[in-house]
């Protein structure tokens, strides 16, 4: 296999490439001291552990399809919920009847909200089973050319290109 843009063989697997630029580190360090001071003698001590991970820009242009959350959509409409709701709080008007018609067009309102999170869970839904595996399994079949940083996936051998991918299809480019 050879890249279709400088016809080099010096190729990698995405998966592989991503791989390579993760970096995992953990450290410790320990520090003590002897102080002297206007309030007298005094001694210190610390201890410190930090663990983390490192990622190159390369593996960060490389990394993989990732599901999208329910969790991360259901806080986003809480928070949407309580800013409905102050918002009832601020405008609710003082006559009695005004307020009452208020009530009822809040409630409609309320019930579009939830009809919209219904919406976004079968989105949610329909992109976790439908797209993501597509996406999954275009990334796991794409090769990187080495030599000019060409995006191959397998089976079309055609080089990837950033403005060529709207996000809306399913197009040759996984980014």
């Amino acid at each position: 296999m050879e890249c279709s843009a400088c016809q080099s063989n010096n190729l990698v697997k995405v998966s592989l490439a991503y791989e390579q630029g993760l970096s995992e580190y953990k450290g410790r360090s320990r520090s003590s001291g002897l102080s002297l001071g206007t309030g007298g003698l005094g001694l210190w001590g610390g201890r410190a552990e930090t663990n983390g991970t490192f990622q190159t820009r390369l593996s960060a242009r490389l990394s993989p399809p990732t599901k999208w959350s329910y969790w991360r959509a259901s806080k986003w409409w809480l928070a949407g919920i309580f800013a409905l709701w102050f918002l009832r709080i601020a405008l609710m008007p003082h006559n009695p009847y005004m307020a009452a018609e208020f009530n009822r067009d809040f409630v409609w309102a309320l019930d579009a909200y939830v009809g919209a999170l219904v919406l976004l869970c079968w989105l949610i839904w329909r992109y976790n089973h439908r797209v993501f595996p597509v996406k999954r399994k275009r990334w796991e079949g794409s090769f990187m050319c080495r030599h000019c940083g060409q995006i191959l996936q397998m089976g079309f051998n055609e080089p990837c290109y950033e403005n060529s991918y709207p996000a809306a299809r399913f197009g040759k480019c996984f980014r």
